[in-house]
């Protein structure tokens, strides 16, 4: 744990105070004198990941042909426990080291190494052309196991893991197509039967991110597009009611001419196995089981990688259902099931794979329907139950509620590896289970978590509210999401805006949400609508009765105590042409005016213009009104009016009032001649 806490703390930093840590619990890298050192197999595998950590993306001449010559090297004395785990650690540290750097010229200064080829020829075996080792020691006498013999050839089984990952993270997001065919799957049962099904889930997986923009959707063809078409034939073909018995307990389908003496006719050959990717009449049912669900294990967790936390709907839709495909395997007992279910160890294996894959890709969301399906997925402690079937379930659940729904996954190539050393899909059978792989590694995916969140604050309580907001999605074509803050964002989010009628509207531009982890947008609530988590359909109306709900401005409740109730109302008898009583007025004019109360003293000021202007004829009253007036027919000449009705302060029904008020008091009133000079008089005063 120190190891790796030391290399992540100065992770890309090539530190040469924690090299020397580091190296000093690697024997390959001692002298002479101290190859014999006593370190636990746990801390040199933990130093070797952590030289991959803090050399990341240096692509280090020294540590990459250290890291090369470990994976293939041979073993050197009979202290040899965890041998696996200790390769894998080498080829996920060679990876990091040289992190991206397989695009063309990434690398000049290590072509003389031939990585690409010796990584392919640890990936399928054959004789080992640089048996010589690391440091040059392995070829001495002094040096030998005396529990294990290799000879020349390479052990696959042991080498195959760390160069699987380590080519797909040297070629990450490269789309190279000649890397990408090493990785492929074979496409025959009998070249399947050379590979160990566990080892075509790698293969998918680096694969993915080799050919990440290119060769990666989130599709059910693609899935089935990874699996080789003569095992999709012979999937179906396990589905046969009529070979039940056979497929259940793995009986080949000999023909019964057998027994008539013809033996031959009923057996299979080459010809008929490999041709034209149709599945042949006899074939290993158990090897079709264990390839056919490690593809899908491995395509799921491809598509975990490749939309980690971006909660993409698409991936979720197809990783759904793939796992609960693979639940139905391990739980029904109908015919068909048990006849394409392979042991309860894989279908285990795979179904954690496909979880963790889900939680990858919802992580910090907290869906619902991804909650339920875990839930479903737990199953008692009990005798048969491995700790890594409870591992796996409960890392996808807090990948779900990753930072207590704050925090998401990131999706640079440094994030991505980080994740595929923590989520390798290898789960162990207890605690103490480092055999084939590092358990304290899994707490490398801290190092992919980012906070990126998005809050909305009411500007007049100072709380957080829901709020709904849209967004485009780079990724896909610029398609707009519309979600609810608070809500997390990824780095494919280019326009982020309000879309809400209870909240004044906001935009915030594709260059405010990059390099940010956390947004807070402080939003102003519009009067006369409730917040989403008091009224979350919008079905209370604002009425007079019910304003203090909706507003707690002070001025505008105490008018409508005074004004607008129903006492009120009744208390003022006279009435003008069009506007009613002084109480129907305010009562009417008080709910359009609940969002602009500024114009409550404007509205009742022209109102009581209107009315005493035949007792008082003041010009001042006059002139005011014919501004008024003019100001709305210059706006609605203008073309305001449909687009800027909303934020007028006057209706144009009232300003027609005012017009028609105005033009009766002129021709009452002013009509004779004493009117006129009396109007005279009033303008010289």
């Amino acid at each position: 744990g120190v190891l790796l806490g030391m290399a992540a703390s100065k992770r890309a930093t090539c530190d040469p105070s924690v090299s020397k840590m580091l190296c000093l619990h690697i024997p390959s890298l001692l002298p002479p004198p101290f190859t014999e050192m006593d370190v636990s197999s746990v801390a040199q595998i933990a130093a070797v990941a952590g030289v991959g950590i803090l050399y990341q993306g240096s692509a280090h001449r020294l540590m990459t042909e250290f890291l090369l010559g470990e994976i293939g090297r041979k073993p050197t004395s009979d202290k040899i426990a965890d041998r696996e785990a200790y390769v894998l650690a080498a080829g996920f540290a060679l990876g990091m080291v040289n992190l991206g750097k397989g695009k063309s010229g990434a690398s000049a200064g290590l072509q003389d190494l031939k990585i690409e080829e010796r990584l392919t020829q640890y990936l399928v075996g054959g004789r080992d052309q640089a048996s010589a080792g690391s440091n040059g020691r392995l070829g001495e006498e002094s040096l030998r196991c005396s529990r294990i013999f290799e000879g020349e050839s390479i052990n696959v089984d042991v080498t195959s893991p760390g160069a699987t990952m380590a080519l797909g993270l040297l070629h990450i997001k490269s789309g190279n197509k000649s890397v990408a065919n090493r990785l492929s799957l074979p496409s025959t049962l009998s070249e399947l039967d050379t590979v160990r099904p566990d080892f075509l889930l790698l293969r998918v997986v680096s694969r993915a991110l080799v050919m990440w923009d290119t060769d990666v959707e989130p599709t059910l063809a693609w899935v089935q597009k990874q699996i080789p078409s003569v095992v999709l034939n012979a999937w179906e073909k396990l589905g046969d009611t009529s070979n039940y018995f056979r497929a259940a307990f793995g009986i080949a389908n000999i023909d019964i001419n057998r027994q008539n003496g013809r033996e031959g006719e009923g057996l299979p050959n080459k010809g008929s196995i490999d041709s034209g990717g149709k599945a042949p009449s006899v074939f290993d049912q158990q090897s079709v089981k264990q390839v056919y669900v490690h593809i899908v294990a491995g395509a799921c967790f491809a598509l975990g990688l490749r939309f980690a936390g971006t909660g993409d709907s698409r991936a979720k839709e197809v990783i759904v259902e793939q796992l609960l495909m693979l639940k139905k395997l391990r739980e029904d007992k109908d015919r068909l099931t048990v006849a394409r279910r392979p042991a309860l160890a894989i279908v285990d294996l795979c179904v954690g794979t496909a979880a963790v894959s889900l939680g990858l890709v919802m992580a910090g969301t907290g869906d619902q329907d991804a909650m339920k399906i875990f839930s479903e997925l737990r199953v008692k402690c009990e005798a048969g139950v491995t700790y890594g079937t409870h591992g796996c379930i409960a890392s996808a659940i807090g990948l779900l509620f990753l930072g207590g729904g704050s925090c998401t996954l990131g999706r640079s190539n440094e994030d991505i590896a980080a994740l595929l050393v923590a989520f390798y899909p290898r789960w162990p059978i207890a605690t103490t289970d480092n055999q084939f792989y590092l358990q304290a590694l899994r707490h490398l995916y801290a190092l992919a978590v980012k906070e990126s969140s998005v809050e909305c604050i009411d500007v007049d309580s100072n709380a957080p509210v829901f709020v709904p907001v849209v967004y485009r999605n780079r990724n896909r074509g610029g398609e707009e999401v519309k979600a609810m803050s608070p809500l997390l964002l990824n780095s494919d989010v280019d326009e982020l805006r309000l879309d809400s009628d209870r909240y004044y509207s906001m935009v915030v531009p594709a260059n405010s949400l990059r390099n940010r982890s956390r947004i807070t947008l402080f939003v102003k609530r519009k009067i006369g609508h409730l917040t989403y988590k008091q009224d979350p359909h919008g079905k209370q109306a604002l009425q007079v009765g019910n304003l203090q709900t909706f507003t707690e401005d002070a001025e505008l409740l105490q008018f409508s105590k005074l004004f607008c109730d129903d006492d009120s109302v009744q208390r003022f008898e006279k009435e003008l042409p069009g506007l009613g009583t002084f109480g129907e007025f305010c009562k009417e004019k008080l709910l359009s005016i609940a969002e602009k109360p500024e114009a409550l003293h404007l509205l009742l000021g022209l109102r009581y213009a209107v009315e005493s202007l035949p007792v008082t004829k003041n010009p001042l009253q006059v002139q005011n009104l014919r501004v008024c007036v003019a100001l709305s027919e210059a706006a609605e000449a203008q073309g305001r009016g449909a687009e800027g009705e909303g934020e007028e302060l006057m209706e144009a029904i009232f300003v027609q009032l005012i017009r028609e008020n105005v033009e009766i008091f002129f021709e009452s009133g002013l009509g004779s001649e004493e009117g006129l000079q009396q109007w005279n008089r009033s303008i010289n005063e």
